[in-house]
């Protein structure tokens, strides 16, 4: 029995997962950062292949000029290439930053959706293995494209820890929830060990769930 059955309360052999299409919103996200890396990688071979040209035929300009007047032009084409690279260099930046805060939120959205349902489950009871089924089955489509290594491995580990006493399966599931919230940005240096479950526990429950033995 698995890690999530262990907590939910749902047999194994209803936990088939067969092929669920991805979500609108998910496809979105993929085909955007598809187009994107395209688009700047042809944008770049363009821009490395004209500037070479360009650079080719000023060389051969600057042979048939004296060398002051050559120097001029060397020293105002400088600064137009600096400043056109600049240019250049930003709109890259701004298109990937723009990807990045893209594909934050559907990991927001996704690993939201996630959290809720462990709150719900540990906190006011099973939930239906109809409920249960349905939100995996979205929530794998969703986790393919939006969640990270680390937390895809974070997953599986949890998932494997049904095999374990119920400490065991804890520690899976608070490294799990370590792995989404570093995955958004957060710094999880500080927390103590399993402190992330301890949340939805009150004493007496986490001295059950994490005595040793």
């Amino acid at each position: 029995m698995s890690a999530e059955c262990t907590l939910f309360g749902l047999q194994e052999n209803n936990m088939s997962t067969p092929h669920i299409p991805l979500a609108g919103k998910q496809r979105a996200y993929f085909w955007l950062g598809l187009s994107s890396t395209i688009i700047l990688s042809a944008l770049g071979l363009t821009l490395v292949w004209g500037v070479g040209k360009i650079l080719w035929q000023f060389l051969d300009f600057l042979k048939t000029v004296n060398a002051q007047i050559a120097a001029q032009i060397i020293g105002t084409s400088g600064t137009v290439l600096a400043a056109v690279i600049a240019v250049v260099l930003g709109q890259v930046y701004s298109k990937r930053r723009d990807i990045r805060e893209a594909q934050r939120v559907a990991k927001i959205d996704t690993y939201n959706a996630f959290v809720k349902q462990i709150t719900d489950a540990l906190m006011d009871g099973t939930p239906s293995q109809i409920d249960l089924k349905k939100f995996y089955k979205e929530f794998t489509a969703k986790l393919m494209l939006a969640g990270s290594e680390d937390v895809v491995n974070a997953i599986n580990e949890w998932r494997k820890s049904s095999n374990t006493d119920l400490k065991q399966n804890f520690l899976a599931l608070d490294k799990l929830l370590r792995a989404l919230r570093c995955d958004l940005g957060h710094n999880n240096r500080r927390l103590e060990k399993g402190a992330l479950v301890k949340l939805y526990l009150n004493p007496d429950a986490q001295k059950i769930a994490f005595q040793d033995g």
